[in-house]
């Protein structure tokens, strides 16, 4: 159970000592393409799943509502 619990501390410290000294535009691209995964998995993986017709169905859909509306909100105040 350690080692399982151990990847991700060791993966962070690898990532850091890897990345360190790369170019700001690759660490772009590599968070862009973790971020597009991430999306990836959760639209056309995990949405429909709790989409499906079952109890608490309402909930799933207002929480994901609630989510899209909040992510929304935080682009308006957050200014680069």
């Amino acid at each position: 159970v350690l080692i399982v619990l151990s990847t991700t501390p060791i993966g962070a410290v690898l990532a850091l000592v890897l990345f360190m000294n790369l170019d700001e535009i690759f660490i772009g691209f590599a968070l862009a393409f973790s971020a597009g995964t991430f999306l990836e998995i959760g639209l056309l993986d995990l949405m429909p799943e709790s989409l499906k017709p079952k109890k608490g169905r309402w909930i799933a859909a207002v929480a994901i509502a609630a989510g899209a509306f909040l992510l929304w909100l935080f682009s308006l105040v957050h200014v680069h």
